[in-house]
């Protein structure tokens, strides 16, 4: 709310010959003197919705206070989601790199064991090498699958320019990260 010189004009005209009377309070005074006035109720028994309400001598005060308490709170929850979306980010990433090497690794190993052992059995060999990279393949999708679920939601929440309901959990398999959405 901007005050213009004409309500500042108003404002001192209507007050100039009337005794003001200011008080002082240091800040957590007040701000714990609206949280007992603050009062907030689900709006029925099982609802995500609450009621709030502040009682105070000004209604356009209390309304302000509200509207502002909301908006850093919108704020507050958008902050939190991209901070969640990086962090998911970069944790699929590192485990992409991870399941990565250790495909290099079980890859080589075999290769190894197979130099070492003279395994010649090519329908064996056949067999195994499907069934392993098959596997690999499918961990690495499912990897894949999980970043840019991520990435998606990093997306959308850095685009959030209002302050619309968030989708809810599409696809993360990360119990952690599921909970947050």
């Amino acid at each position: 709310c901007r005050v213009t010189e004409e309500t500042k004009k108003e404002l001192f005209n209507k007050f100039k010959d009337k005794q003001i009377r200011v008080s002082i309070k240091p800040l957590f005074i007040v701000a714990e003197s609206y949280q007992e006035k603050l009062v907030m109720n689900p709006a029925t028994e099982f609802s995500n919705i609450l009621n709030i309400s502040l009682e105070d001598a000004n209604q356009e005060k209390a309304k302000d206070i509200l509207n502002n308490l909301i908006f850093t709170y919108n704020n507050n929850a958008i902050i939190d989601k991209k901070a969640i979306a990086d962090k998911t980010s970069t944790f699929i990433d590192e485990r992409i790199k991870e399941i990565s090497t250790n495909l290099t690794s079980v890859d080589q190993t075999a290769q190894d064991f197979k130099t070492t052992k003279g395994v010649t059995d090519i329908q064996g060999e056949a067999n195994i090498a499907l069934n392993i990279g098959a596997a690999n393949r499918q961990e690495l999708e499912n990897a894949k699958t999980q970043l840019n679920i991520a990435s998606g939601m990093k997306d959308y929440v850095s685009s959030e320019t209002g302050y619309e309901v968030l989708p809810s959990n599409v696809g993360l398999s990360d119990p952690t990260i599921a909970n947050t959405t």
